[in-house]
């Protein structure tokens, strides 16, 4: 699709191996760029070096998302942020994602600090093209049904009260009481992101909370119960110009053999252009 929304692979699925390994295998895959999730290699690598290798391996950073793990310096939103900022601005980045508080109460001192975050973050970035996007959770327990944040009509007026744009990540709005294209219509005049991948349930001795992000979320698109193909659709028929991030679970990319990483991955890239032009 001319013009259409790029197709970025999140770096996350490939963790266990060094940077430019997650780089070449997008590349390979015929991505048109990464969104790079912070990496534990990132604690020994600057920013700039990240930005020369994948100069280098020809793999531009699109995205930037904080750690998928708890790592030193980036464990506390006052610290993450800034560290965000920088890193996209370094790499090129056209999007930051952020995620939301867990706070308790939507108008309480946790949600005010992260709101004055967020403005603070909006003014380094005014100028430069780059982004802040705040990203629907998931729901992986039943105390996450406390948090108002996770519901998607506070979530927005979170987004308009920082004045930023919203990223749709789809298996997580199919572990949420809003179904996929409900989540959308919600989402869709603040929307500038998306994470695709499907949903599918486990067997029951599977159906665990801490195997979920591997084995019932982020699976290959086509493969499980999300309407993923209406979503693309719309999101071809309304115009949407942002990026599609795949962000697929190391199972599903059968990430212990680069080799299978990279055919799963390119088989998930032509899936999701398919669907957006309508030929699925």
């Amino acid at each position: 699709m001319d013009g259409g929304p790029r197709v970025l692979f999140a770096s996350g699925a490939l963790y266990v191996y060094p940077l430019r390994c997650a780089f070449e295998v997008a590349r390979e895959a015929g991505c048109d760029g990464v969104e790079l999730d912070v990496a534990p290699e990132m604690l020994l690598r600057s920013p700039r070096s990240i930005a020369r290798l994948a100069a280098a391996v020809g793999m531009p950073v699109l995205a930037v998302h904080p750690p998928l793990f708890a790592l030193p310096g980036w464990q506390r939103e006052r610290q993450a942020l800034p560290r965000l900022v920088e890193l996209a601005l370094t790499l090129g980045a056209s999007t930051i994602v952020v995620h939301p508080p867990k706070a308790m109460q939507p108008d309480g001192s946790r949600a005010a600090g992260f709101v004055a975050r967020m403005l603070d973050a909006r003014r380094r970035l005014e100028g430069t093209g780059t982004q802040l996007t705040i990203e629907n959770p998931g729901y992986f327990a039943p105390r996450d049904h406390l948090y108002p944040f996770w519901r998607i009509p506070a979530l927005r007026r979170l987004a308009e009260r920082c004045g930023v744009t919203m990223t749709l990540d789809t298996t997580h709005a199919g572990s949420s009481p809003y179904p996929l294209l409900e989540t959308y219509e919600l989402m869709r005049d603040r929307l500038a992101h998306v994470h695709l991948s499907d949903l599918r349930r486990p067997p029951r001795w599977l159906d665990r909370p801490w195997l979920f992000s591997y084995v019932k979320h982020h699976q290959m698109p086509g493969e499980g119960v999300l309407p993923l193909a209406p979503l693309l659709h719309a999101l071809a028929r309304d115009g949407f110009r942002g990026d599609i991030t795949l962000e697929l679970s190391p199972l599903v990319l059968q990430a212990w053999s680069l080799a299978r990483a990279r055919a799963n991955l390119a088989r998930a890239a032509l899936v999701t252009r398919r669907m957006l032009a309508g030929k699925l």
